[in-house]
C-alpha cells in the first residue's frame, strides 16, 4: 500500500470542506424566504450545520473508506491491515479531528508529515491510515 501524501491530504480536505461550506450556504439561501435567518443565527443552527458537516466524513468514510474530495484526489482511508475501517473508527477518527484541526489543522498536517505511517492524531487513535487508490483495471 502506498501511503497518501500530505499534499493529496490535504488537497481533498479542502476541497470536502468547501463543498460543506457551498452546500451549507445554499441550504440557508434557500431556506431564508421561509424564516431560517433566526434559525440559522441560533446555536441549534450551528448545531445542526456542524452535525451535517462532520457526518458527511463519518458516513462516507465508514461506508465507502473515501469522501468525494479523497475520491478525487485518489486516497482512502483503511485500517493498518488495509482492511475498511467501518463506523467505529470513523467516528474516533473525526472526533480526534476537534485537536488535529486546531490552528489550520497545522498539529495534523505537522503528524502527517513526520510520522512513519503519514499518520494523524485521529488515525493513530483509531488504527488507520491513509493510501493511494489502486486504479481500476
Amino acid at each position: 500500500m502506498e501511503l497518501a501524501s500530505v499534499t493529496r491530504r490535504t488537497v481533498a480536505f479542502a476541497f470536502d470542506v468547501g463543498l460543506l461550506c457551498a452546500l451549507g450556504y445554499a441550504a440557508l439561501i434557500v431556506a431564508a424566504p421561509y424564516g431560517s435567518r433566526a434559525f440559522a443565527e441560533s446555536s441549534r443552527g450551528l448545531l445542526l450545520l456542524l452535525a451535517l458537516g462532520n457526518g458527511y466524513f463519518v458516513i462516507a468514510e465508514a461506508l465507502w473508506g473515501t469522501t468525494l474530495g479523497k475520491r478525487l484526489c485518489g486516497i482512502r482511508v483503511v485500517t493498518v491491515s488495509g482492511a475498511p475501517i467501518g463506523w467505529w473508527r470513523a467516528l474516533v477518527r473525526q472526533a480526534a479531528r476537534l485537536i488535529d484541526g486546531q490552528f489550520l489543522h497545522l498539529p495534523g498536517r505537522l503528524l502527517i508529515g513526520l510520522t512513519p505511517r503519514r499518520q494523524r492524531l485521529g488515525d493513530f487513535a483509531a488504527g488507520t491510515i491513509v493510501v493511494r487508490q489502486r486504479p481500476t483495471q
